[in-house]
Order: structure tokens, then sequence, then C-alpha cells
């Protein structure tokens, strides 16, 4: 695995990983996580491609643009002009949640770009769904004497893995059964506090971005061949099954896919289709 960095206009850099050889693919990961959680797949994608992780701008190593962020698309020139430098043209592209809007936002936008695109947990809201999400997902960062910031992002994030939304106390919101081992939500939880706290008070700059572009809309107008995956184990299971209610055209495929073998069968359709 290699790390490195791409210094595009004003003096930014965006830190990415990359590994392996061939035809490249790029990832785009969840917010507020990096692309460090990409490492275990990225291991299995190397016998087949040359994979390439970015951190977007503002998570993990990346510096923070300097704009405000109201849309996917003003991340956009950035990540072209640090693809541009890296040489990076006709690859394919993956993006789970918060990365797979952004996927579905660059592929828009640079459709020459992209020979193949793969959506993971991309789903579509209604506009009430929407809404309820954007005034009540997203905990205050900004740093508190007293530490209560750190309290609210980590309550969050503990009942993140039992509910989405995961300030809903319904029965239909639930995503897991049975409570986890204390050891495991810490150590889950410790991992996501860290990349919120990298991220700051913009922690969520991306994610209400990705939620305010979560539409069917914005994937029925793709020309590129793109594979919509399905897996029961999602979190986001129900809001998928919304999306997946519509009449996609021809070029766009949706690819159920088992929880035990996830990763095996996206990379086994990705060899075919990129």
């Amino acid at each position: 695995m290699n790390r490195d960095y791409v210094k595009i206009a004003n003096n930014i850099h965006l830190h990415y990983r990359s590994t392996g050889e061939g035809k490249t693919i790029v990832l785009f990961h969840p917010s507020p996580r990096s692309s460090k959680i990409f490492e275990p797949f990225s291991a299995l994608l190397t016998p087949h491609f040359r994979v390439i992780m970015p951190d977007l701008f503002g998570y993990g190593q990346s510096d923070s643009l300097p704009i405000s962020i109201n849309s996917l698309y003003d991340y956009l020139p950035y990540l072209k002009q640090a693809f541009d430098k890296l040489g990076l043209k006709n690859f394919a592209l993956y993006g789970s949640a918060t990365g797979a809007q952004l996927a579905i936002a660059y592929t828009k936008t640079y459709p020459d770009d992209v020979s193949a695109l793969f959506l993971d947990n991309a789903a579509e809201f209604s506009d009430k769904q929407r809404n309820d999400i954007l005034e009540n997902y997203f905990v205050d960062a900004t740093p508190k004497a007293d530490g209560q910031h750190l309290k609210n992002l980590w309550e969050h994030l503990k009942k993140s893995l039992y509910h989405f939304p995961w300030y809903s106390e319904k029965a239909e919101d639930k995503i897991r059964e049975t409570l986890l081992p204390e050891s495991v939500e810490a150590e889950i939880c410790n991992e996501i506090l860290k990349d919120s706290l990298i991220g700051g008070v913009h922690y969520a700059d991306a994610y209400k971005a990705a939620f305010e572009h979560e539409r069917a809309e914005n994937i029925l107008s793709l020309r590129v061949p793109t594979t919509i995956f399905r897996w029961a184990g999602s979190p986001i299971l129900k809001y998928i099954d919304q999306l997946l209610v519509h009449d996609f055209p021809d070029n766009i495929k949706i690819v159920e896919i088992s929880v035990e073998n996830r990763y095996a069968e996206m990379i086994d359709k990705m060899k075919k289709t990129s």
C-alpha cells in the first residue's frame, strides 16, 4: 500500500492511497471516514486493478477547501484537478454512501473520465425523510470546554450501530437485533469519532450534501454503464429499495449480492464490466 499527496491550485493537497496494477478503479469513501476504511477491500481488488483511494477534501489527511461546501458539486473541480495531475483517465469509479453520491455527481459532470460506475449504499429519500434527517441527524461538533461535544458525538455513533436514523426508536428503523459486545461497540465508535474530529466542525459537510443529492433523478440522468449493488445487510436497505422501484435505462443494472460474500461478488461484477 502506497500513500502520497497531489498538490493542486492554491497549495491544496489531496492525500490518497494506491495499490495494484492494471485497469484503474477509484474508490470514494463514506462520511466522515477516510480512504483507510478501504484497505481491506483494496487488498481483494489488487490482483485485478490499480486501486486509487483519495481522502475527500476536509477528511482524512486531505486539506480542507477554501470555500463553503453547499453541494457535492463544490468538490468536483478540485477532484478533477487532482485526477488530471495523476493522469487518471477512463477509470472505473466505486462509491459507498456519501461516496456513492459523490461518484454520481462526478460521473454526471465528467462522464468521459468514467468507464464504469459502481454504487454501494446508494438510496433515495422522500422530501419528508430528507428534511427530517437534515434537521435531526447531525451533531454539533463545536468544541466545548466541558467536552459535551464528544459525549454528543459518541451517543450519535453508538446509536447509529442499532438504528437508522440513529435518533429513531421505531422498530422499523432498527438495523441490528442484538447488542454488540461492549469492546466492539467501543472500537467502532472510537474509530469513527477520530475521523469525525479530524473533520471538526465541518465533519458533516459532505454528509449533508450527500443527503441533499440522494435523489433518483441524479442516477436516471447517467449515461455511463452503472451498477447499483443491493445487499440485505445494508443499514439503509429500506432506502435503497425506495430507489430501486424506479424504471432504469439499459445502462443501469441492479445486482443483488450476499452479505457473506459481498466484496467477492462486487469484485466479480467489477471485473466483468469495467
